[in-house]
């Protein structure tokens, strides 16, 4: 299965908000918040024109707690792993 990097790379990304997204380090990439243990706890990504299908791989991280998506133009079904979260 394709790691979230790549997934998210996917996603047509006009205005590049999405170009630290090949960095190894998820804490480093921008529109990302991570807490003090560096787990993922934001992801912000809103009206940036993205384009394409919201990555399943979203739904593995277990810890975060916002996800803004609004304002793009995603396509398909909100996928299954998303209600895995319990935050």
């Amino acid at each position: 299965m394709p790691c979230m990097h790549s997934r998210l790379r996917e996603l047509k990304d006009p205005n590049n908000v999405l170009q630290t997204a090949n960095l190894v380090n998820s804490c480093t990439w921008f529109h990302v918040t991570c807490n003090q243990d560096n787990n993922v706890t934001s992801m912000e990504f809103f009206n940036n024109d993205l384009t394409g299908p919201i990555p399943n791989e979203l739904g593995n991280s277990i810890n975060l707690e916002k996800l803004d998506l609004y304002s793009n133009n995603l396509t398909g079904v909100i996928p299954d792993t998303l209600g895995k979260w319990s935050q």
